[in-house]
This record gives structure tokens, sequence and C-alpha cells, in this order.
């Protein structure tokens, strides 16, 4: 084959051979022959843009949806084309259709000169292909012109020629996209480290596959910036589910972000997702959940949560966070037709548990085990309609329910339901955190009487809740 005979001539790097990627006229000349008459041509046209201004802080030369610049150095053997194209994950980009690698492609500026870029030595591009490619960064060195190869290996055979090359690992033919983020000075050190470079003059590959968004830039690539990392509990019951919470913002607009989650003690589901659920185990155990964020390139920040599993009526419990519908029920399903479901609140909360009656429908969240030890409850509400909360308890007189309504005066009672009322805020449209001490609120009423245990909240209204909590006991 054409493209092999020509490899045979310049350098072999194994499966990925190296081939001097320039167009079919200038092919006869060696990288070392050529290297002299170009480094003049591009420090000429560098300097002429230098006097013009300089570079700005990001170059971008292969923005998709534009063939601007781009030219196919290598039509041997004939039929390979370049297309703009609409795809489905990154909209309009750039696609290019080769003769396995034979055919070569190559990005300058739009008036189809070297960039010369003096300045940005930062380079960024997307890729998406599923057969054999290979990428060539053309720059000019004090050493004369060199080519940054970038192939899909594993490893990184450098070099000490004409061509510096790098794996990009395996997956870069995986047929996915992938952005990747290269340190054109670093990557030029590790093969010839008594080089420098000088100017970055264009973008080559060869393969089938598609371009988007190439660009250069002076800063240094850097990892993302977390912005908020957190669980929305920290004290979990046996087999509880709590849910976590990361949110990142890019070093660049548009880099991808990926997410990792681990733990040292029991599960985790969506665990490659910015918000995944954390289930405890059934024993008392501490858990590091470690949550990183991946931008291009493998840069990556990462955050620590410590989690505590404990057995219900300890020091506090959290029996539901919005995340799951563990221990949930419809007690009253008269009328037909009431649902639960988890959905995202639209808030920091993330997710919460919305209940939709049909009519005077009732909810009722049970504990695993009756709490006889923490009688300050704690929940978590947005309810826009009449709305009700019973507290099912066990005392010395028998069960009673505590019952929290948005009636603004409290009935109390000496019977079976002890009536509080909370007011108008109680079912307002916003979110509302409300505290109560069940053991007070329950001698207001009965004096003569305690609270044994706590077994049940119930809930009657259509709305949301999220967070149910049950603290440490009152002093007494």
């Amino acid at each position: 084959m054409k493209w092999q005979m020509a490899v045979a001539g310049v350098v072999s790097c194994g499966l990925w051979a190296c081939e001097l990627p320039v167009p079919s006229e200038s092919s006869s000349n060696s990288v070392e022959s050529s290297a002299e008459h170009q480094t003049a041509e591009y420090q000429t046209h560098s300097q002429a843009l230098l006097s013009d201004g300089g570079w700005a802080a990001v170059e971008v030369y292969g923005p998709g949806g534009s063939l601007a610049g781009w030219d196919i150095y290598d039509g041997d053997p004939p039929g390979a084309t370049m297309a703009v194209v609409v795809d489905s994950v990154r909209g309009n980009v750039n696609q290019f259709t080769s003769q396995g690698v034979e055919n070569g492609f190559r990005l300058r500026k739009a008036n189809m000169q070297p960039w010369g870029n003096t300045d940005n030595f930062n380079l960024s591009w997307w890729q998406q292909f599923s057969t054999q490619m290979t990428v060539y960064v053309d720059v000019n060195t004090s050493g004369g012109q060199r080519y940054l190869q970038y192939s899909p290996l594993s490893t990184s055979p450098l070099g000490t020629g004409g061509y510096v090359v790098h794996g990009l690992g395996t997956n870069a033919i995986d047929g996915t996209w992938h952005q990747y983020q290269r340190d054109l000075k670093a990557d030029l050190a590790a093969g010839q480290p008594g080089l420098t470079l000088l100017s970055v003059n264009a973008f080559l590959f060869r393969g089938t596959g598609k371009i988007d968004d190439i660009t250069l830039q002076a800063a240094p690539f850097s990892p993302p910036t977390i912005t908020a990392f957190y669980a929305n509990a920290t004290d979990v019951l046996w087999g509880g589910a709590v849910g976590l919470v990361v949110d990142a913002i890019p070093a660049l607009p548009g880099d991808a972000l990926t997410y990792q989650w681990t733990t040292t003690a029991g599960t985790l589901t969506n665990s490659k997702s910015n918000r995944p659920v954390w289930t405890a185990p059934n024993a008392d155990v501490t858990a590091v959940i470690t949550g990183v964020v991946m931008g291009p390139n493998n840069l990556s920040v990462q955050r620590q949560l410590t989690l505590t599993s404990r057995q219900a009526g300890i020091t506090g419990s959290t029996y539901t966070t919005g995340d799951s519908l563990t221990g949930w029920s419809i007690y009253d399903g008269d009328p037909p037709g009431a649902t639960m479901r988890v959905v995202a609140s639209g808030t920091p909360r993330g997710n919460v548990v919305q209940l939709v009656p049909t009519g005077d429908n009732g909810f009722m969240l049970s504990l695993p085990t009756a709490n006889t030890k923490n009688f300050t409850i704690t929940w978590d509400m947005l309810f826009t309609t009449s709305a009700v909360v019973y507290v099912d308890v066990m005392t010395t007189a028998g069960q009673r329910y505590l019952t929290y309504t948005s009636s603004s005066i409290s009935g109390l009672g000496t019977g079976q339901y002890v009536q509080f009322g909370l007011g108008s805020a109680f079912a307002n449209g916003q979110w509302l955190t409300v505290t109560r001490d069940l053991q007070a609120d329950f001698r207001q009423a009965q004096p003569e009487h305690s609270i044994l245990s706590v077994r049940a909240v119930l809930i009657r209204g259509a709305g949301m809740v999220d967070t149910i909590r049950l603290g440490a006991p009152v002093c007494q």
C-alpha cells in the first residue's frame, strides 16, 4: 500500500506507524531537509502576526460547522471527503471520510497559511472515531520542524526524530466523543527535552471520523471547580438511602465533565453521576465517600464526605432524604389513584418525595423499628393546599397522634389526637423546615403522661417532603 511504503522510508512506531503528514508534492522531502526552510517561513509569519497585536488568550481554529482552513493534503487514493454534518450530541461538526488511514486532512488558517502561533501552546480538540486514526500537530522548535503525534495507544513511545508519539488510550476509537487537552510544550519535552517549542502551525490527522472545536490557549489547562458538595443527611439508619450532590463548573465553557464516586462502606447507585445515592449497610459504621469530578485529559478534583450508619434510637436518625420511597406507603387509598414518586425539586435540595392524592388520601412513612430514644422531630415540606401531618407515638396512655395543621389555633386534646396549629406558613407553597419537641408538645395536652416511642409519620395533602429526622431526646 502507498501509505505503508512511505512509512517504511521514515520511521516505524509499531502498529501506529509515523508518516510525514505533509502534502504529496512535498513528500519527497524528509523532515530534516525541509526543516530549515520551514523554520524561516514560520518565524517570518509569526513576527508579522505579533506586530499586528499578538495572539488572543484562546485562538479558535476549528469550530464545528466550518471547513474554513481545512484541506485534503493527501488525496491518494482519491475519494476522500470533508463535510459539515449535524451530530446528535454536538450539533454542527466536521466529518471526514478517508480510505482507512491513507488520506490526510489538515487545518491551517482560513487563507491556508500556517498558524505560526508563538504564544498559545495548550491544544484542545474534540473527536469521534471508531476506526484507526492518528492526529499530528505541526510545530516549529529550536531543533527544526517536529510533529507531535497522538494515536490510540495505551503507552507513549515518544521518539527523538521528527515525531514525538503520545498515546491517547485505546478508547480514543471507541465510537464516542472525546475531548483531549494537551500541553504541547510538555509533550515535546517528554520526548526531546533539549528542544524549545517556538510555534504551532497546523493540525493534521489521518482516518475517518468527526472533529470539532480545535483551540489553542495560553493558560495551562486546569481541573474543574467544585461549587457544591454535600450529602442530604450525614446520620442514617441501617439500610437508609441518602442523596449525594456535587455541582462543578468546567475550566473552559463546553468542557465535558465526568463523575466517579467510591465508598468505604455501604453501596452507591448512579456512581458515575453528579447525583448518586448512598445506601447504608445494616451495621454501625462510618463511611468515607469520595467524589471525583474529571475534566478533559483526566484533570480532576475530589472531595470527601463522612456518613454514619447507625441503628435507630441512638443519638439521632434520618428516616428519609427524598431520594427513596423506602418506608413509604399509601395508608388511605380511597379514592383510588393516589401516587408517590421521587422527583427533582429544582433546588439545591436535589430529589424529594412528591405526594399526589386524588382526594383525601393518606401517606405514611413507617419507621423500621420504633424509636425509643429520639423525640425531637424535624421535617422539610412544601405544600400549597391544606395539609395535616400526624406523628404516631406510643405513650404511657396508649397510642396517640400528635397532629400538626395550618390552623392558627392549637386545640390540644385529652384523647387519641393532640392537635397543634402552625399557622398559614404550613402550606404557603414554599419550603418550610418544621422542628417539634414531641415530648413537650404531648405534655402540653396530657401532662401526666409521656411518650415511649415514635412509630410513624403520616401526611394528608398534596405537596413535597424532604428530610424527616428524629433527633436526640430533650432534657427532662
